[in-house]
């Protein structure tokens, strides 16, 4: 519980670079936090809303938690996002079939 206030104090005096969000929420990840993960990588996404990387990994992190809504909500993001990486775009489509297919 320490180590998550202390990371959180960190990330909110700090600027929201897209790396720092990206590792910090790796680190929540790996305390198997993921609503810390999910908490950073929000926080991203306010100051820079089209991220489509902080918005696959929300999708994958909710999937992750088995909130197949919210995942498929950033999946669609990215999906439809024509600045997104064309790798990024891919995985969030396969994603999206993954999800269709487990709940037909």
């Amino acid at each position: 519980m320490r180590y998550r206030l202390l990371l959180m104090a960190t990330l909110l005096a700090a600027p929201a670079v897209a790396e720092d969000a990206l590792s910090a929420a790796q680190l929540f990840e790996a305390r198997d936090d993921p609503e810390g993960a999910i908490a950073v990588l929000e926080r991203r996404l306010i100051a820079f809303p089209g991220d489509a990387s902080a918005q696959l990994r929300l999708g994958q992190i909710y999937e992750s938690i088995h909130s197949e809504q919210a995942a498929r909500i950033y999946y669609v993001t990215v999906a439809g996002n024509d600045s997104a990486p064309k790798s990024l775009q891919r995985i969030a489509l396969d994603r999206l079939r993954v999800i269709d297919r487990s709940n037909p």
